[in-house]
C-alpha cells in the first residue's frame, strides 16, 4: 500500500469532538435552509398556478364623456344579448345601477 506521504498527501490531524459538532451543525443548519427554500418555492408556484383571476374574460376601460353603459355594452357585445352585457357588466363592477359617468373605470367583456 501506498502511504499518503508518497502521494503528495499530507494526513489531517483528526477533527476534536468540538470540530465536528460545528461541522455537523453547519451541515444540518445548510441543509434545513435548502429543504425551506424548496419549500417556499413551491407554495410560490402553487399560489401562482392555483389563483383564479375574477377578470379573466374582461378588460378594462375607462368610460368617456357622454357614454352610456348600453353604448358601451353594445360596443362588447360580439352578437349576444346587449342586456346580458350590461347585467354582466354591472356585476362584475359592483355598481348599484346601470348609470355611469366619463372618468369611471369598468370591466368589459373582450370580445
Amino acid at each position: 500500500m501506498v502511504s499518503n506521504e508518497v502521494l503528495g498527501e499530507k494526513e489531517l490531524p483528526p477533527m476534536s469532538v468540538k470540530q465536528r459538532r460545528k461541522l455537523t451543525r453547519t451541515f444540518a443548519v445548510a441543509s434545513l435552509l435548502v429543504v425551506i427554500g424548496a419549500g417556499f418555492s413551491a407554495v410560490g408556484n402553487a399560489s401562482e398556478s392555483g389563483v383564479v383571476d375574477p377578470h379573466a374574460g374582461f378588460v378594462q376601460m375607462v368610460v368617456g364623456n357622454g357614454e352610456t353603459l348600453w353604448d358601451i355594452a353594445t360596443l362588447a357585445s360580439n352578437d349576444q344579448n346587449v342586456q346580458s352585457v350590461v347585467d354582466q357588466i354591472v356585476s362584475m363592477n359592483h355598481l348599484s345601477s346601470p348609470d355611469v359617468r366619463g372618468g369611471m373605470k369598468l370591466w368589459v367583456p373582450a370580445k
